[in-house]
């Protein structure tokens, strides 16, 4: 079959099989997977029914490529049995429907299992199996050894829906990659191999807005680790300093860990590069004034019961969703375009909700 040169080309395919991949995010990975050498090797952890599969194989296309689909194949509910046998049929007819079995090679069992009997080197893994943080942790260090220098490792789910992969991708996975990014809620960097890494400003911005991506989604998680927040978003820094609230997000960390003297100088920094952010302004004031009710007040864990959302991206959807786990109400969506509704709540104009 000849080569597939633009995901449009196969984009319906992928949309038609049962799985939880946006469509950028299968755009993102089409392109990592398209870029690698002639002869490269491909693991998926966690295929399910073939969403992701189908999509890196449509990568491999007039290529010597291979994908390894690695997957237990077996449902998570309780109701198992002839469940199972199906899923791996419908997996199976999804490659052969798209005419991709030689490029695809699954591997029915654990991954940490398959990955004590590893050997071959990898030039891309895409991990998207158990959510748990010790199965994503497990799955990450088996299989890094065998990366390539260079080679491409992705997350999937780095969201605080999901705090397993994103407390392994923040913690552990992204300090030992370069040219980090982000697309919803995939997560992919390079492999680095201690030589020289020559980055763009391009790479640096998209890598820096990464890092304070999911310095934000440690913050939602219940309990956060502030020195975590932190320390993500200090590296965020090391690659573009003049990310708008960069300085502020990280004075209000410092508040939490009582390091005032330090969050005043954060807040210094924000006012000088962004003179009129009003959050930054507010936290100095309540800094200088050093009024410790309305610093708890502040800083405390409030009980939200509502909430507006401004924009209707996918992230926004997300934190809609979110909200309804945990009985928050949705009072409208903010956006500056035409009015209407998005999940049965009214859209209104940023103007007209902020007279109200």
């Amino acid at each position: 079959m000849k080569q597939i040169l633009h995901f449009e080309q196969v984009c319906k395919y992928v949309q038609n099989i049962d799985g939880w991949l946006y469509l950028e995010e299968a755009k993102r990975l089409f392109n990592l997977a398209r870029q690698l050498p002639n002869n490269a090797l491909i693991v998926e952890i966690g295929s399910f029914k073939g969403k992701s599969t189908v999509c890196l194989g449509y990568a491999c296309l007039g290529s010597n490529k291979k994908v390894v689909a690695i997957d237990l194949f077996e449902s998570n509910s309780t109701n198992k049995g002839d469940h199972q046998c199906e899923y791996y049929k419908e997996f199976l007819n999804n490659i052969e429907k798209n005419k991709l079995n030689r490029y695809i090679i699954p591997i029915k069992g654990n991954s940490k299992e398959i990955a004590q009997k590893w050997a071959k080197p990898i030039d891309m893994i895409f991990i998207d199996g158990s959510h748990e943080y010790q199965d994503v942790l497990i799955d990450f260090r088996s299989f890094y050894p065998f990366v390539k220098k260079h080679g491409v490792i992705a997350f999937h789910d780095v969201w605080l829906t999901a705090p397993g992969p994103l407390l392994v991708w923040t913690k552990e996975a992204r300090h030992k990659l370069y040219n980090i990014q982000q697309c919803d809620t995939l997560a992919f960097g390079f492999k680095e191999d201690n030589s020289i890494i020559r980055e763009t400003e391009e790479t640096k911005y998209k890598s820096a807005y990464s890092l304070y991506y999911w310095a934000n989604c440690l913050l939602l998680l219940n309990n956060p680790n502030f020195e975590e927040v932190l320390s993500c978003l200090e590296d965020a820094s090391k690659y573009y300093k003049h990310m708008p609230n960069l300085n502020t997000l990280q004075a209000f960390c410092l508040l939490k860990l009582n390091k005032l003297k330090e969050a005043q100088n954060k807040i210094c920094r924000e006012l000088t590069l962004y003179p009129k952010n009003k959050i930054a302004h507010f936290l100095f004031i309540i800094i200088k004034k050093q009024n410790k009710d309305l610093l708890d007040k502040i800083l405390g864990q409030p009980s939200l019961k509502k909430i507006a959302i401004f924009g209707t991206k996918r992230p926004a959807e997300i934190v809609y969703e979110i909200c309804n786990q945990f009985g928050i109400e949705v009072l409208c969506w903010i956006d500056d375009f035409e009015k209407g509704e998005k999940f049965n709540r009214r859209i209104v104009q940023s103007g007209e909700f902020i007279k109200q």
